[in-house]
């Protein structure tokens, strides 16, 4: 019996890699709902056997000109397993100094901070330090 169970756990976990990857397949769109408050909608493949949640997030957005504000992630985003689906993802923005994107608009933005995520039952905190905008999309999609 346990070498049976044994099986059937490593059959599991060939099955249902962890690596699977999770693709943004369709560009990002923001919609602004209010001065504070806007919502990014993409559509995303999930080949995971596992849903992904996004649970938290605080991330401090920079420009060369200075700092421009920090974006929350305060309401959770589920993307299903083995789904391809569109997702909406809400956040505030608290700016600090608007004025910077006038005056360097034509400069890369960088973020740094935290988000939460969950795949399964396992939960981590992503750590962002300085890493342009673009390529912090890129880490959702692999």
């Amino acid at each position: 019996m346990k070498k049976v169970l044994i099986l059937l756990l490593v059959a599991m976990s060939v099955s249902c890699s962890m690596r699977d990857k999770i693709e943004i397949i369709e560009p990002v769109q923001v919609k602004v709902e209010s001065l504070s408050k806007f919502r990014l909608t993409c559509m995303v493949d999930n080949r995971s056997c596992h849903a992904v949640r996004i649970l938290e997030g605080r991330l401090k957005v920079h420009m060369p000109a200075g700092d421009v504000g920090t974006i929350l992630l305060n309401e959770e985003v589920v993307v299903p397993r083995r789904a391809v689906t569109k997702i909406d993802i809400p956040m505030r923005i608290r700016f600090e100094n608007p004025l910077v994107m006038l005056v360097d608009a034509s400069q890369d933005m960088t973020v740094s901070g935290e988000v939460t995520v969950r795949i399964g039952m396992a939960r981590k905190k992503m750590r962002i330090k300085n890493q342009p905008i673009s390529k912090f999309l890129d880490n959702f999609a692999e």
